[in-house]
């Protein structure tokens, strides 16, 4: 589902999924996982990114690049794959300086929504 949030003459689009008991928010590149029953409560949508396990698929579509590989260090905000889905492409970002453990996608690729396409190796945030 598409939710429009506005704010201070800024508006800005988001997906939202909801996957058994959390909801998955997609803005900009990253994802947002937090627990369904806790949602009404804004200040638990802080530090709740998916990030900290891997890059998950915000959504199902086609990986189209592949930017990063094993090993590389990356900072907050640099985009590590792009996909396309819904005939558009998002560029998926670390939340946070992580250091590639493993990359689970190849270009060309088909993904499902909350795929691990890439792992961070522990300890790095």
């Amino acid at each position: 589902m598409k939710m429009k949030l506005n704010s201070d003459h800024q508006s800005s689009e988001f997906d939202v999924f909801k996957i058994q008991n959390e909801l998955w928010l997609h803005i900009d590149g990253k994802t947002i996982v937090v627990p369904y029953e806790k949602v009404s409560n804004k200040k638990k949508l802080a530090g709740k990114s998916a990030a900290a396990l891997g890059l998950l698929s915000p959504m199902p579509g086609k990986i189209t690049k592949i930017l990063k590989s094993v090993d590389s260090a990356v900072k907050a905000g640099e985009v590590i794959l792009v996909m396309e889905a819904m005939k558009m492409e998002y560029s998926l970002k670390a939340d946070h300086d992580v250091i590639i453990e493993k990359m689970n996608v190849s270009a060309g690729q088909q993904v499902v929504l909350g795929a691990v396409l890439v792992q961070f190796k522990k300890g790095d945030s």
